[in-house]
């Protein structure tokens, strides 16, 4: 799969997410006349409550409970009791009780006879407080002639539930962003790893290219230095008007000969016809006669060789020794078997 169809399908499962986390808006009227328009709850708290205004994470001011008109705030309370992930904590008693004491001053009591209207979805408001065991454990009685509400705490639950439900929830969720980040840098990550891969795969090709080159140019000259075939061996192909080959020396008596007019002596010469002598133990019983002017160097090895000269290590009084012969006074050169 190719880095672009990654990154399309870590912003489709983005955008869905988002999407996912949008809600319903509902409305909360204001004593101002200001309406409210909520998708949920933010922060609720005993001092008062703040909504998410949309599905990206939005988060209006905190209104305190004396803020609403009696009906909103009958609603408000409907709304609070049906969330289970705010019924589960430990200041929802108080928020209860805080509530109750707003609605109390300005005269509405807890229980009307009928439920208030709500433009929530799904149709009429859930019931508002009751007695017996409410969403989250707790124990509700019914406030008396002369007594308030009562609330009891719920009990049972685990020592650290209060600290893993107590949180502020505004908007998409930590770990939801955790995870975008995640697949973003992810994404971000192969695309690299891909790039690098491709380029530094060029940049070995393009040094390897030189060494190819040379080792083709050495396998090709080790098949050029390969010697005639002997006289008795069928003809080889002829060759075409365009191609030089150096001529084949002359032969006589097991002697081979190559001499200034039929060949040109020079370094290429002696790497390509001389290979056996350039070795450190050349191999065979063979001699390598050089004619300078009259006279004869008889060697068995080349010890070195330049653009100008080559170094023959020649006998002389049962020692080798190195002599230097300029390719210009060559005469002729003999290859010849050791009797």
């Amino acid at each position: 799969m190719s880095v672009r169809s990654l990154a399309r399908i870590h912003l489709v499962l983005a955008l869905g997410l988002l999407v996912w986390r949008s809600e319903a808006q509902t409305k909360y009227q204001l004593k101002t006349g200001a309406t409210i328009e909520a998708a949920d709850f933010a922060s609720v708290q005993v001092e008062g409550i703040s909504f998410r205004t949309s599905g990206v994470g939005v988060v209006s001011k905190r209104y305190r409970w004396n803020e609403f008109t009696t009906e909103s705030l009958r609603q408000l309370l409907a709304d609070i009791q049906g969330q289970k992930r705010i019924t589960v904590r430990p200041t929802y008693p108080r928020v209860l009780q805080e509530i109750q004491k707003v609605l109390q001053a300005a005269g509405a009591g807890i229980a009307p006879a009928q439920p208030p209207p709500t433009n929530r979805p799904g149709g009429a408001n859930k019931s508002l407080i009751q007695p017996g065991v409410q969403p989250g454990g707790m124990t509700v009685t019914p406030a008396g002639k002369n007594s308030q509400l009562k609330l009891q705490s719920p009990t049972g639950l685990p020592e650290n539930f209060a600290r893993t439900f107590d949180k502020k929830e505004s908007g998409i969720s930590y770990a939801a962003l955790a995870a975008v980040a995640v697949l973003l840098m992810g994404t971000i990550g192969l695309g690299v790893y891909q790039t690098v891969r491709f380029y530094g795969k060029i940049e070995a090709e393009r040094q390897a290219a030189p060494h190819k080159k040379q080792q083709a140019e050495m396998e090709s000259a080790q098949v050029t230095d390969l010697e005639p075939p002997p006289p008795s061996s069928p003809a080889l192909a002829p060759v075409s008007p365009q191609t030089t080959m150096e001529p084949p020396p002359s032969t006589v008596g097991g002697v081979r000969i190559f001499t200034r007019d039929k060949s040109t002596f020079n370094r290429r010469f002696m790497e390509m016809k001389m290979m056996n002598f350039l070795k450190l133990n050349p191999a065979g019983n063979e001699y390598l006669v050089v004619k300078v002017d009259d006279e004869e160097y008889w060697g068995r090895r080349i010890a070195g060789l330049s653009e100008e000269s080559m170094a023959l290590e020649v006998a002389a009084q049962n020692v080798w020794e190195q002599r230097e012969v300029a390719y210009e006074d060559i005469d002729e050169i003999e290859i010849r078997p050791a009797s």
